[in-house]
């Protein structure tokens, strides 16, 4: 897989978590399951906790025709893209799959979140579920859904859906 630096920035702002931006493997995971597709939506986060010493990335991108998911955990404890060039760290863990939306035979969400400053402007509130033909089911995103994950949760949902046809 050949990612040249335009390309690189590309998914790094689709991956980008606030104030911890996107270290290099997430980015390549990302890479790896999107391969040169755009992407329609993505939601990414980080979970970090000084009990356990890791931090963990975790993306979902939809593309016109799929739904990918990666997860990328470090052994250190509030490690982001600035430690990332600095030390460049091998990840403990990496896990990425990715699925056709056409697969998608059922989406679940509950309540909605009106957005005061955006008027008119409505958000999921609560995590979204999708089941494949084959019964695997996903839950977007993997935590609780944060105040600042709902538009991108929004984006998601509005391309699953257009990818899934209903």
């Amino acid at each position: 897989m050949v990612i040249t630096e335009q390309r690189r920035e590309y998914i790094r702002k689709h991956g980008f978590v606030p104030d911890h931006g996107t270290p290099n493997a997430v980015v390549l995971a990302i890479a790896s399951v999107i391969r040169d597709a755009g992407i329609r939506a993505a939601c990414a986060s980080r979970a970090t906790g000084s009990e356990t010493g890791k931090t963990t990335y975790t993306c979902w991108v939809v593309t016109d025709t799929a739904l990918g998911h990666v997860s990328v955990e470090y052994d250190r404890d509030m490690y982001d893209e600035r430690t990332d060039r600095q030390h460049n760290l091998t990840p403990t863990s990496m896990a990425s799959w990715v699925r056709p939306l056409a697969g998608i035979i059922r989406i679940e969400w509950g309540a909605v979140y009106e957005d005061s400053s955006r008027g008119d402007t409505y958000y999921p509130a609560q995590p979204i579920k999708a089941t494949f033909t084959d019964g695997f089911e996903v839950t977007i995103p993997d935590g609780p859904l944060l105040v600042e994950q709902r538009s991108a949760v929004d984006g998601l949902l509005t391309w699953i859906r257009k990818g899934a046809k209903f």
